[in-house]
């Protein structure tokens, strides 16, 4: 019986990878209707038992959300994968070997039994803040809001738990060896990194804005606004934005930085063979080779090393904690 070919290989491998993939990106469309069902369910509920208007602009905004989770979840499936595009022209090893790498990223992120494992928590974190709150509803209607809040709260979570593995994938790919001749540069496909990583940010930043959004579409009647516990969730959100940005930054940073070693000890290793031949012979063809190497390390440890840089950086940090401002001085006494 012969061996399975490598391309067969690749291929059992995405079988294996779409059997068990999270749910929300295997089955968007029947998530979606769940998800639907359950949001009309809940509004529906406190329409015919305990209709309280201060809180239903909230409760939309979150419905709004809880829809937008599945296209989220495929939205940062789909980005993923075109990164395999760009590492193959970076990553300093076969096609082969990149595809069986990238295909174990793509399954540790989604599609991981650990996403709903560390989601659970997430889930009951998000109900017992509720239940500590006491919003002023009919036992009825309050048991439905949960249930409804206990399972978008569960979603957020497995959305974070992709977004955790998306930096542990950059950070491993960072540790890998990458290509880069002394004269050849990597800026566009580096550039090409950051923006898929920069589109795949932009959902976590709507999430984000949004559940903010929603909190204060209520106004002052909204309890978990005023509540020191409700106003705790707002703060690990921000934080959680804002690291996945700095920390994509970094771990590209830290490619760049291993390519641009890379180049500079190709570099070197040509000038010590160039020296050595040059003390042979001391021909002035061999001393303008010198001189001319030299000149390009100097280029090449002038390089940029970050893809964004300093102020980029602050203004997109800075705008992040625009929402969370009006919380921040809640705290104070007025």
């Amino acid at each position: 019986m012969s061996k399975p070919s490598s391309k067969q290989k690749r291929i059992d491998n995405q079988d294996k990878q779409k059997r068990y993939m999270l749910i929300l990106i295997k089955y968007p469309i029947p998530s979606f209707v769940i998800l639907l069902t359950i949001s009309f369910i809940n509004l529906f509920t406190q329409y015919l038992l305990d209709w309280q208007i201060q809180f239903v602009y909230a409760e939309v905004g979150f419905s709004i959300l809880a829809l937008l989770l599945t296209w989220i979840a495929r939205f940062l499936y789909n980005q993923t994968n075109s990164l395999l595009a760009v590492f193959e022209k970076v990553v300093d090893l076969p096609s082969e070997q990149i595809n069986i790498w990238f295909e174990k990223q793509i399954d540790f992120i989604f599609g991981s039994f650990w996403a709903y494992i560390i989601s659970v928590p997430f889930g009951i974190a998000g109900i017992w803040t509720m239940a500590y709150l006491g919003l002023p509803w009919l036992p009825s209607v309050d048991f439905v809001f949960k249930i409804f809040w206990g399972i978008f709260m569960f979603v957020v979570g497995v959305i974070g738990w992709i977004y955790l593995g998306l930096l542990l994938f950059l950070f491993r790919f960072s540790r890998l060896k990458v290509k880069g001749a002394p004269f050849e540069r990597l800026d566009d496909e580096y550039q090409d990194i950051n923006n898929i990583y920069t589109k795949l940010f932009i959902p976590g930043v709507i999430l984000y804005i949004g559940i903010i959004l929603a909190l204060w579409a209520s106004r002052a009647e909204m309890i978990a606004v005023y509540h020191p516990l409700g106003r705790l969730w707002v703060f690990p959100m921000a934080g959680a934005v804002i690291g996945f940005f700095l920390s994509f930054q970094y771990f590209i940073h830290r490619s760049i930085l291993s390519s641009k070693k890379n180049r500079l000890d190709k570099i070197d290793l040509l000038l010590k063979e160039t020296y050595e031949l040059w003390l042979a012979d001391r021909s002035v063809e061999r001393a303008k080779t010198i001189t001319e190497l030299s000149n390009w390390r100097t280029n090449i440890s002038q390089e940029k090393e970050w893809v964004l840089n300093l102020q980029s950086n602050l203004a997109v940090v800075s705008g992040l904690l625009l929402p969370t401002i009006k919380t921040i001085v809640d705290f104070f006494p007025r």
